[in-house]
């Protein structure tokens, strides 16, 4: 799949105009049912455009009102950009050195689920998650966990706007995702020392890596399996697997810093 935004300029980003854009959107569906396919091509074409034209997310901050527009900020835009990028032939190794609450693990699991929705059956791709905890990997109940963050998003979306066939109960399960139209599958692990060994992936994210005892481990565990390991985390000091990628491997490093964030 191509990784661009075309169409994504056409979104306000103001959350008022935004909801209004959203509004008239789901009017022009009701009064044309063909315009569904116009949106779905333009969200197939742009995860930009996706996101900012249809996508939710939750911020308990933010009580009562926890569900808000998902609205990229522009270091999220290049951000997801550059993510897609990793996971595109050819495939790369991405650092990714966050500061807490700038939306990153998000973006790492949206740019997943955009490639798990709109990829073409020939070539559907093949994800996994990992954390150190399975409760941070999939867990109905915590908002912290990756596959909460893709149910939410999904949940959210327009019936229409899911992939045709898609069956919660059949296509959604413990650590696992199926997207029924095309075959492509996101799947979750803890990330122990034999995480996704002898596996083969088109893209790998691990999550909060600094903090993983089995940080060392799993550095060669993976190898094999990807072309792309997705390494996200808040740094934590010195002596450990993240540290020693970000400062001593000549790996791509992508920085989402506290001050980039309105």
């Amino acid at each position: 799949m191509k990784v661009s935004s075309p169409f994504s300029y056409f979104v306000p980003t103001e959350i008022t105009a935004n909801l209004q854009y959203r509004a008239k959107l789901h009017r022009r569906v009701l009064e044309d049912s063909s315009f569904k396919e116009v949106l779905w091509d333009a969200c197939a074409a742009d995860p930009i455009f996706y996101i900012n034209a249809f996508g939710y997310t939750y911020d308990t901050r933010r009580e009562p009102f926890t569900k808000l527009p998902f609205i990229l900020y522009p270091y999220q835009k290049e951000g997801l950009l550059e993510i897609l990028k990793a996971i595109q032939s050819p495939s790369y190794d991405l650092l990714i050195e966050k500061s807490r609450d700038t939306g990153a693990s998000w973006l790492c699991c949206l740019a997943f689920e955009w490639m798990w929705h709109f990829s073409p059956r020939l070539g559907a791709p093949s994800f996994l998650m990992g954390s150190r905890d399975a409760t941070y990997v999939d867990n109905a109940e915590n908002p912290k966990s990756l596959f909460w963050k893709i149910d939410y998003f999904h949940a959210h979306l327009p019936s229409w706007l899911m992939p045709v066939g898609f069956n919660r109960d059949e296509h959604r399960r413990k650590m696992h995702l199926t997207n029924p139209a095309n075959g492509a599958v996101i799947d979750g692990e803890t990330t122990t020392k034999n995480f996704a060994r002898g596996d083969r992936r088109k893209a790998i994210f691990l999550d909060e890596h600094a903090v993983n005892d089995d940080g060392y481990l799993i550095d060669p565990a993976t190898l094999d399996a990807t072309d792309c390991r997705l390494y996200n985390s808040t740094a934590a000091g010195s002596g450990n697997s993240f540290y020693d990628k970000r400062h001593n491997s000549g790996i791509k490093v992508l920085r989402f810093h506290w001050s980039d964030h309105p």
